[in-house]
């Protein structure tokens, strides 16, 4: 029903563009239904891929490689928001001629910059949350480094209050009860939230704390960035082609609670570096990742599509 629906949709409103957000499910689901109803010629296919979860591992996989190359082949452009993705599609078997010109893409189109960064009443290092974004396990990022880190380097870092966010699995939460109680007493969990206070939170925050296994460009980074907050991050292929560890972020693997942990001292101690980095960020944050700067670029690029025969 599902499938017959969207093809039903497609026939009915003839429409110039269809654009699917990530491969699984919506992409695989347009390509099967496009397949199946005969419905090529109706629209241009734009795939847009999620930073580091569509292909980083699953191109490794065998049972999904086929899928993947099928989808990356058949697509009419391609919009990532960061340049790894696009050498992962090519070896797919996707044409170079299929990635969007746009470039690089923020996943939400861009940060508001003015907005985040208007709201700065003083320097950052006068705050002193711990805002994680992330606080779940998944094949993408891990927690329980992460809880190590804080066992560690309590006493070094505190005062501070830490918001804890999408703290979903209930693995995760079992080895959250485990911490101490010195600790959990400046813990705030949430499992979703809307996304005005989460924003509201960036822009209270000193440290945004963002360790991953699998990424691409993250938007907490970009927004951390605007808001004056400090980005810890993993030196990942995709971020570690925008930022650069003590310019922008410190560096920190996953995996390593030693190197979470020393990220975590020097961004809740460092005044100067704190504060040097936020304003150099915004720069940075402005020129990549604008979202009044991108969407002109964006609504051209689909006037551009819709209308190229």
């Amino acid at each position: 029903p599902e499938e017959l629906w969207l093809a039903q949709v497609i026939r009915d409103w003839q429409p110039d563009i269809i654009h699917t957000m990530g491969l699984d499910p919506s992409g695989h689901l347009y390509l099967r239904v496009r397949n199946r109803f005969g419905l090529e010629g109706i629209g241009k296919w734009v795939l847009q891929l999620r930073g580091g979860s569509d292909l980083t591992l699953t191109r490794f996989d065998p049972e999904q490689r086929p899928a993947l190359a099928a989808a990356l082949q058949a697509c009419d452009q391609l919009i990532s928001d960061n340049e790894v993705n696009y050498g992962y599609a090519s070896e797919l078997g996707m044409s170079e001629g299929r990635v969007a010109a746009l470039g690089p893409v923020p996943g939400t189109g861009g940060v508001d910059v003015e907005d985040l960064s208007t709201s700065w009443e003083s320097p950052p290092s006068g705050r002193r949350i711990i805002l994680w974004p992330k606080a779940y396990d998944s094949p993408w990022s891990k927690a329980l480094p992460v809880f190590e880190a804080l066992k560690m380097v309590w006493d070094q870092i505190e005062p501070c209050e830490i918001y804890m966010l999408v703290m979903t699995v209930p693995g995760t939460r079992m080895w959250y009860r485990a911490l101490p109680e010195k600790i959990k007493r400046h813990c705030h969990v949430e499992e979703r939230i809307p996304r005005q206070k989460l924003m509201d939170l960036m822009e209270q925050a000193r440290v945004m704390l963002g360790p991953s296994l699998v990424d691409g460009i993250p938007n907490s980074m970009l927004e951390a960035m605007a808001a004056g907050a400090f980005p810890i991050v993993s030196p990942l292929d995709t971020i570690s082609r925008v930022v650069k560890h003590e310019e922008n972020v410190l560096f920190a693997r996953n995996l390593y609670p030693h190197e979470i942990a020393e990220a975590l001292v020097r961004a809740m101690t460092d005044d100067d570096l704190v504060d040097r980095v936020a304003e150099r960020n915004l720069a940075l944050v402005r020129e990549i990742a604008d979202r009044s700067k991108i969407r002109s670029r964006v609504v051209n690029y689909y006037e551009s599509l819709a209308g190229n025969d």
